[in-house]
């Protein structure tokens, strides 16, 4: 039987910026069937879902995600919520912490204020951005940092690290960005350091990058990391597509949400009362993926 552990979740197609990497290339605003959603989230519990990722548009754009959020708190299955930060004030910290979402992702591409709101395509985004860390760590709510590295980043790794560190955040996912189905992250060896540095240093951070695993492996054989280092590393930058699953806000499936590829499958197609997941699965094409 297929196991589906993590949903990539797009309620929304809106947002309110226009970041430079984003590779969404539907914006406008379209919707996901709330009914529709939960229905498929129902379908893929049985099939072993234990996390789902709010993401896509600007998740908070929805006008039911709380509503939404705290259905799913119900079926136990743990919620991160992928966010640009801009749309948090002391209301929305307040319903986020009640809401059942276990962790809130906020997107900082950069320590320079500058820099940030310019790949974000507003100014004053990261403002907002870290306001949003202050006022959702008041409501006790667990925090982490998105940072899609790049061409213009990838330099800017430890600077920040040292913003997470002066916001008491300890969990970053550093996403490699992807162009035309390729990481386009520079693979340099300033990033490769900080790579290896935080694995030694134990630091909660993911990376998403399977042109790490050679160096990995290499500086294990090397005695540089330990064993249960090694497997941790492996194991947070292989790839998930045989057990990950994206649903679109207009209703597409796919396997992977970073590729461009044809979906699946769409869930207003799909009959969920005699729904066969593995039938599904058989369609996938990996092919336009460079990465695996």
């Amino acid at each position: 039987m297929a196991i589906i552990r993590y949903l990539h979740l797009g309620l929304t197609a809106a947002c309110n910026l226009n970041c430079k990497h984003c590779f969404i290339k539907e914006k406008e605003s379209k919707e996901l069937s709330f009914e529709k959603a939960i229905a498929f989230i129902d379908v893929l519990e049985k099939q072993g879902l234990t996390h789902i990722y709010y993401t896509y548009g600007e998740p908070l754009l929805y006008h039911r995600l709380f509503e939404f959020s705290k259905n799913i708190r119900l079926k136990g299955i743990y919620q991160v919520l992928m966010t640009n930060g801009t749309q948090i004030n002391y209301e929305v910290a307040q319903k986020i912490a009640a809401s059942g979402i276990n962790r809130v992702m906020i997107s900082i591409d950069s320590s320079i204020e500058k820099k940030h709101d310019m790949n974000r395509g507003k100014q004053g985004s990261f403002g907002l951005a870290v306001q949003a860390i202050q006022l959702l760590k008041e409501q006790k709510v667990n925090v982490g940092i998105a940072s899609t590295i790049t061409k213009q980043n990838y330099l800017e790794l430890a600077a920040i690290e040292k913003l997470a560190q002066e916001n008491q955040i300890q969990y970053i996912s550093f996403l490699a960005c992807r162009e035309q189905n390729r990481i386009a992250c520079p693979l340099e060896k300033e990033y490769i350091d900080f790579v290896l540095n935080s694995i030694i240093e134990n630091r909660q951070y993911a990376f998403h990058d399977l042109r790490l695993i050679p160096y990995i492996k290499s500086w294990y054989k090397n005695n540089r990391i330990t064993e249960r280092q090694c497997a941790a590393a492996i194991s947070a930058n292989s790839c998930c597509a045989n057990q990950t699953l994206t649903l679109a806000p207009n209703g597409d499936i796919f396997t992977c949400d970073l590729i461009d590829h044809t979906p699946i499958g769409n869930v207003y197609n799909i009959d969920l009362n005699d729904f066969a997941l593995s039938d599904l699965l058989r369609k996938t094409n990996m092919k336009g993926c460079s990465i695996v």
